[in-house]
């Protein structure tokens, strides 16, 4: 979570298109939010990477009536704690169809593959 703080007397609208950083991996959320005059507010990050790592990133607000700020985040992608797994029993020679779902993070389309 980042904290921005509105010093002035009026309400600021900043976008979560007022961040930037080079990171895929980095979401931002909400879309937008207002900041009432002499108030402070909050954007959640997230981060999902696809393999283990750890990694510094920039992320730089800069708001018109705010100005500019910078953070440098600490950016760690972890093994999956609990992994969940599908099972399938059936004798030899018969089918058998099972439905699943799970949720794909990246930004670009994949394709994947069971066999």
């Amino acid at each position: 979570m980042i904290i921005i703080e509105n010093p002035t007397a009026n309400d600021v609208e900043i976008s979560k298109d007022e961040f930037d950083y080079a990171n895929e991996y980095i979401e931002i959320m909400p879309d937008s939010i207002t900041i009432p005059a002499q108030s402070e507010r909050g954007f959640e990050i997230s981060y999902r990477p696809l393999v283990v790592s750890e990694q510094k990133e920039m992320l730089v607000l800069k708001s018109a009536a705010l100005g500019t700020y910078k953070y440098e985040l600490i950016l760690k992608g972890l093994v999956s704690t609990a992994q969940r797994s599908l099972h399938f029993k059936c004798a030899l020679g018969t089918d058998l169809m099972q439905q699943f779902k799970f949720k794909h993070y990246l930004k670009k389309p994949t394709v994947y593959t069971v066999k």
